[in-house]
Protein backbone atom coordinates (compact mmCIF):
# COMPACT_ATOMS: atom_id res chain seq x y z
CA UNK A 1 0.00 0.00 0.00
CA UNK A 2 1.55 3.25 -1.27
CA UNK A 3 -0.56 5.56 1.55
CA UNK A 4 1.80 4.47 4.80
CA UNK A 5 1.12 6.92 7.72
CA UNK A 6 3.52 7.29 10.42
CA UNK A 7 0.38 7.04 12.59
CA UNK A 8 0.63 3.59 11.93
CA UNK A 9 3.80 2.79 13.32
CA UNK A 10 5.05 3.79 17.20
CA UNK A 11 7.78 6.44 18.19
CA UNK A 12 10.18 4.00 18.48
CA UNK A 13 10.01 2.86 14.67
CA UNK A 14 10.45 6.30 13.51
CA UNK A 15 13.60 4.66 11.74
CA UNK A 16 11.40 2.48 9.80
CA UNK A 17 8.93 4.67 9.15
CA UNK A 18 10.85 6.91 7.16
CA UNK A 19 12.30 3.90 5.14
CA UNK A 20 9.17 3.12 4.21
CA UNK A 21 8.47 6.71 3.18
CA UNK A 22 11.85 6.24 0.51
CA UNK A 23 9.69 3.27 -0.77
CA UNK A 24 6.90 5.45 -1.12
CA UNK A 25 8.48 7.94 -3.15
CA UNK A 26 10.35 5.34 -5.21
CA UNK A 27 6.32 3.42 -5.49
CA UNK A 28 5.39 7.15 -6.57
CA UNK A 29 8.67 7.40 -9.06
CA UNK A 30 7.47 4.06 -11.21
CA UNK A 31 3.94 5.25 -10.97
CA UNK A 32 5.28 8.47 -13.02
CA UNK A 33 6.63 6.00 -15.45
CA UNK A 34 4.09 3.68 -16.26
CA UNK A 35 0.57 5.91 -16.09
CA UNK A 36 0.89 9.34 -18.00
CA UNK A 37 -1.82 10.73 -15.82
CA UNK A 38 -0.28 10.01 -12.76
CA UNK A 39 2.80 11.53 -14.16
CA UNK A 40 0.84 14.63 -15.45
CA UNK A 41 0.13 15.29 -11.95
CA UNK A 42 3.67 14.78 -10.25
CA UNK A 43 5.08 17.26 -12.95
CA UNK A 44 2.11 19.89 -12.29
CA UNK A 45 2.83 19.37 -8.58
CA UNK A 46 7.18 19.39 -8.75
CA UNK A 47 7.24 22.08 -11.85
CA UNK A 48 3.95 24.26 -11.90
CA UNK A 49 3.55 23.60 -15.76
CA UNK A 50 -0.03 22.73 -15.54
CA UNK A 51 -2.93 25.35 -15.47
CA UNK A 52 -4.38 25.94 -12.17
CA UNK A 53 -6.91 28.53 -10.46
CA UNK A 54 -4.75 31.86 -9.22
CA UNK A 55 -6.17 31.35 -6.18
CA UNK A 56 -4.01 27.86 -5.98
CA UNK A 57 -1.30 28.61 -7.93
CA UNK A 58 0.75 29.61 -4.60
CA UNK A 59 4.14 28.38 -5.29
CA UNK A 60 5.26 29.56 -8.70
CA UNK A 61 8.89 29.71 -8.69
CA UNK A 62 9.21 29.48 -5.01
CA UNK A 63 11.35 27.10 -2.90
CA UNK A 64 7.71 26.00 -1.54
CA UNK A 65 6.82 23.52 -4.23
CA UNK A 66 7.49 20.93 -1.44
CA UNK A 67 5.64 22.19 1.13
CA UNK A 68 6.46 20.83 4.43
CA UNK A 69 3.62 20.22 6.79
CA UNK A 70 4.30 18.73 10.67
CA UNK A 71 1.91 16.89 12.79
CA UNK A 72 2.16 16.92 16.61
CA UNK A 73 -0.38 14.88 18.55
CA UNK A 74 -0.65 11.96 20.55
CA UNK A 75 -3.68 10.69 18.80
CA UNK A 76 -2.52 8.74 16.35
CA UNK A 77 -5.80 7.69 14.96
CA UNK A 78 -6.39 12.00 14.39
CA UNK A 79 -2.39 11.58 13.14
CA UNK A 80 -3.58 9.88 10.28
CA UNK A 81 -6.38 11.06 9.07
CA UNK A 82 -5.05 14.26 9.11
CA UNK A 83 -2.13 12.81 6.85
CA UNK A 84 -4.83 11.48 4.56
CA UNK A 85 -6.80 14.96 4.26
CA UNK A 86 -3.41 16.37 3.32
CA UNK A 87 -2.55 13.82 0.74
CA UNK A 88 -5.67 14.45 -0.93
CA UNK A 89 -5.26 18.34 -0.63
CA UNK A 90 -1.93 17.95 -2.03
CA UNK A 91 -3.26 16.62 -5.49
CA UNK A 92 -6.58 19.45 -5.51
CA UNK A 93 -3.68 22.19 -5.08
CA UNK A 94 -0.92 20.97 -7.24
CA UNK A 95 1.40 21.05 -4.41
CA UNK A 96 3.80 18.51 -3.51
CA UNK A 97 3.64 18.09 0.72
CA UNK A 98 6.04 16.23 3.01
CA UNK A 99 4.55 15.53 6.31
CA UNK A 100 6.30 14.44 9.25
CA UNK A 101 4.31 13.43 12.10
CA UNK A 102 5.62 13.31 16.33
CA UNK A 103 3.07 11.50 19.25
CA UNK A 104 4.56 14.25 21.72
CA UNK A 105 6.31 17.33 22.16
CA UNK A 106 9.49 16.17 23.37
CA UNK A 107 9.92 14.17 20.01
CA UNK A 108 9.51 17.39 18.12
CA UNK A 109 11.40 19.57 20.04
CA UNK A 110 14.33 16.80 19.42
CA UNK A 111 14.24 16.70 15.84
CA UNK A 112 13.91 20.67 15.53
CA UNK A 113 16.89 21.14 17.45
CA UNK A 114 18.60 18.31 14.78
CA UNK A 115 17.41 20.70 12.10
CA UNK A 116 14.35 19.30 10.80
CA UNK A 117 12.38 22.23 9.17
CA UNK A 118 9.19 22.61 8.77
CA UNK A 119 6.59 25.61 6.84
CA UNK A 120 3.55 24.71 8.95
CA UNK A 121 3.71 22.78 12.30
CA UNK A 122 -0.48 21.65 13.25
CA UNK A 123 -0.05 21.21 17.52
CA UNK A 124 -2.19 19.68 19.63
CA UNK A 125 -2.40 21.49 22.83
CA UNK A 126 -3.19 18.89 24.85
CA UNK A 127 -0.45 16.69 24.95
CA UNK A 128 0.13 13.94 27.24
CA UNK A 129 3.61 15.35 29.14
CA UNK A 130 4.45 18.38 27.58
CA UNK A 131 1.75 20.80 26.26
CA UNK A 132 1.74 22.04 22.98
CA UNK A 133 1.84 25.81 24.36
CA UNK A 134 4.99 25.01 26.09
CA UNK A 135 6.29 23.51 22.79
CA UNK A 136 5.11 26.44 20.82
CA UNK A 137 7.03 28.57 23.61
CA UNK A 138 10.21 26.58 23.09
CA UNK A 139 9.97 26.92 19.56
CA UNK A 140 9.70 30.37 19.54
CA UNK A 141 11.69 31.51 22.62
CA UNK A 142 14.54 28.73 22.68
CA UNK A 143 14.73 27.89 19.05
CA UNK A 144 14.06 31.28 18.15
CA UNK A 145 12.30 30.46 14.93
CA UNK A 146 9.51 32.70 13.76
CA UNK A 147 9.45 31.31 10.37
CA UNK A 148 7.43 27.90 11.55
CA UNK A 149 3.78 28.42 11.12
CA UNK A 150 1.81 26.65 13.97
CA UNK A 151 -1.92 26.15 13.86
CA UNK A 152 -3.43 24.64 17.17
CA UNK A 153 -5.45 22.28 17.10
CA UNK A 154 -7.72 21.31 20.17
CA UNK A 155 -11.13 19.95 21.53
CA UNK A 156 -11.32 22.92 23.84
CA UNK A 157 -11.55 26.63 23.44
CA UNK A 158 -10.80 29.31 25.78
CA UNK A 159 -6.87 29.35 25.20
CA UNK A 160 -6.74 33.12 23.48
CA UNK A 161 -4.63 34.87 25.73
CA UNK A 162 -1.90 32.06 26.06
CA UNK A 163 -1.34 31.37 22.61
CA UNK A 164 -0.89 34.95 21.28
CA UNK A 165 2.58 35.14 22.58
CA UNK A 166 3.05 32.23 20.48
CA UNK A 167 1.88 34.12 17.36
CA UNK A 168 -0.22 31.07 15.88
CA UNK A 169 -1.04 31.39 12.47
CA UNK A 170 -4.95 29.78 13.68
CA UNK A 171 -6.50 28.01 16.65
CA UNK A 172 -8.46 24.70 15.00
CA UNK A 173 -11.42 23.07 16.86
CA UNK A 174 -11.64 18.99 16.47
CA UNK A 175 -12.99 17.45 14.24
CA UNK A 176 -10.97 19.82 11.84
CA UNK A 177 -12.63 19.53 8.96
CA UNK A 178 -10.65 19.12 4.70
CA UNK A 179 -12.05 22.81 3.70
CA UNK A 180 -11.14 24.35 7.19
CA UNK A 181 -7.40 22.52 6.44
CA UNK A 182 -7.44 24.09 2.87
CA UNK A 183 -8.01 27.34 3.82
CA UNK A 184 -5.57 27.15 6.44
CA UNK A 185 -2.95 26.22 4.03
CA UNK A 186 -3.73 28.43 1.03
CA UNK A 187 -3.25 31.13 3.72
CA UNK A 188 0.01 29.67 5.10
CA UNK A 189 1.05 29.67 0.98
CA UNK A 190 0.27 32.85 0.67
CA UNK A 191 2.54 34.62 3.27
CA UNK A 192 5.37 32.24 3.17
CA UNK A 193 5.28 33.67 -0.50
CA UNK A 194 5.04 37.11 0.59
CA UNK A 195 7.67 36.55 3.03
CA UNK A 196 9.93 35.83 0.00
CA UNK A 197 9.84 39.78 -1.43
CA UNK A 198 12.73 41.82 -0.24
CA UNK A 199 13.07 45.47 0.67
CA UNK A 200 15.15 47.37 -1.17
CA UNK A 201 17.31 50.42 -0.55
CA UNK A 202 20.30 52.57 -1.61
CA UNK A 203 23.57 53.60 0.53
CA UNK A 204 25.87 55.52 -2.11
CA UNK A 205 26.12 53.87 -5.28
CA UNK A 206 25.08 50.36 -3.53
CA UNK A 207 21.56 48.58 -3.84
CA UNK A 208 21.16 46.62 -0.58
CA UNK A 209 18.09 43.91 -0.50
CA UNK A 210 16.93 42.69 2.78
CA UNK A 211 14.22 39.91 2.67
CA UNK A 212 10.67 41.32 4.63
CA UNK A 213 10.94 38.92 6.78
CA UNK A 214 13.63 39.49 8.62
CA UNK A 215 12.58 43.33 9.13
CA UNK A 216 10.90 43.97 12.71
CA UNK A 217 10.19 47.27 12.13
CA UNK A 218 11.30 50.95 10.54
CA UNK A 219 12.60 54.03 12.88
CA UNK A 220 13.12 57.61 11.26
CA UNK A 221 15.45 59.58 13.23
CA UNK A 222 16.04 63.12 11.10
CA UNK A 223 17.01 62.24 7.80
CA UNK A 224 18.08 58.39 8.56
CA UNK A 225 15.78 55.61 8.53
CA UNK A 226 17.14 52.31 10.84
CA UNK A 227 16.22 48.91 9.99
CA UNK A 228 15.75 47.07 13.20
CA UNK A 229 15.99 43.37 11.70
CA UNK A 230 15.59 40.39 13.96
CA UNK A 231 19.89 40.10 13.77
CA UNK A 232 20.72 43.79 14.45
CA UNK A 233 19.95 46.87 12.30
CA UNK A 234 20.72 48.81 8.94
CA UNK A 235 20.34 52.58 8.22
CA UNK A 236 20.25 54.45 5.14
CA UNK A 237 18.73 58.14 3.79
CA UNK A 238 15.62 58.49 2.94
CA UNK A 239 11.73 59.08 4.12
CA UNK A 240 9.17 56.84 5.74
CA UNK A 241 6.82 57.42 3.04
CA UNK A 242 8.94 56.00 0.33
CA UNK A 243 9.44 53.04 2.89
CA UNK A 244 5.87 52.05 2.97
CA UNK A 245 5.54 52.45 -0.76
CA UNK A 246 7.59 49.38 -0.83
CA UNK A 247 6.22 47.38 1.51
CA UNK A 248 3.63 44.59 1.84
CA UNK A 249 0.21 44.41 3.55
CA UNK A 250 1.70 43.56 6.81
CA UNK A 251 3.32 46.34 7.95
CA UNK A 252 1.22 49.07 9.69
CA UNK A 253 2.15 52.87 10.82
CA UNK A 254 1.72 53.67 14.20
CA UNK A 255 3.59 56.80 14.77
CA UNK A 256 4.79 59.45 12.10
CA UNK A 257 8.70 58.03 12.67
CA UNK A 258 7.75 54.57 12.74
CA UNK A 259 6.37 51.61 10.71
CA UNK A 260 6.20 47.87 12.16
CA UNK A 261 5.59 44.41 10.95
CA UNK A 262 2.66 43.16 12.84
CA UNK A 263 3.37 39.26 12.66
CA UNK A 264 6.49 40.58 15.62
CA UNK A 265 3.85 42.15 17.67
CA UNK A 266 3.85 40.23 21.24
CA UNK A 267 2.39 42.60 23.35
CA UNK A 268 -0.05 45.58 22.66
CA UNK A 269 -2.04 48.15 24.25
CA UNK A 270 -3.90 51.43 23.33
CA UNK A 271 -1.13 53.59 23.66
CA UNK A 272 2.38 51.23 23.00
CA UNK A 273 3.37 48.44 20.97
CA UNK A 274 6.18 45.31 22.27
CA UNK A 275 7.90 43.63 19.59
CA UNK A 276 9.23 40.63 19.64
CA UNK A 277 12.95 41.89 20.45
CA UNK A 278 11.60 43.65 23.58
CA UNK A 279 11.19 47.24 22.11
CA UNK A 280 8.49 48.97 23.78
CA UNK A 281 7.39 51.41 20.94
CA UNK A 282 4.90 54.15 21.52
CA UNK A 283 1.49 54.94 19.56
CA UNK A 284 0.83 58.35 18.28
CA UNK A 285 -2.76 59.49 19.21
CA UNK A 286 -3.53 60.24 15.08
CA UNK A 287 -2.85 56.46 14.68
CA UNK A 288 -4.61 55.16 17.88
CA UNK A 289 -7.60 53.65 16.15
CA UNK A 290 -6.24 52.72 13.30
CA UNK A 291 -3.39 50.22 14.84
CA UNK A 292 -5.74 48.69 17.13
CA UNK A 293 -8.34 48.24 14.99
CA UNK A 294 -6.23 46.94 12.78
CA UNK A 295 -3.93 44.85 15.31
CA UNK A 296 -7.16 43.66 16.94
CA UNK A 297 -8.36 42.51 13.53
CA UNK A 298 -5.00 40.39 12.77
CA UNK A 299 -5.49 38.95 16.45
CA UNK A 300 -8.85 37.58 15.01
CA UNK A 301 -7.57 36.42 11.87
CA UNK A 302 -4.97 34.28 13.53
CA UNK A 303 -7.68 32.74 15.96
CA UNK A 304 -10.84 33.81 14.97
CA UNK A 305 -12.21 30.44 16.67
CA UNK A 306 -11.17 31.20 20.16
CA UNK A 307 -12.16 34.71 20.40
Amino acid sequence: NPHISLADTTMNERGFTLSLRRMRRKWEWKMSLRDPIFAQFSAGALNFQSKVNTDTELCRGSRYCMYRIGICDDDKILCSMLEEQFQKLSAELLVKFEIEVWYSGEGLERDLEKGAGLDILFLDIELLQKSGIETGAFIRDELGDTDIHIVYISSKQGYAMELFKMQPLDFLIKPVSSAKLREVLERSMKRKKCAESCFEYQKGSQIFRIPVKEIIYFMSMDKKVLIIKKDGQEEFYGQLKHVMEQLPEGFLMIHHSCVIHREYVSEYSYESIKMINGDVLSVSKPYRKEVRARIKQSLKEKMHHVL
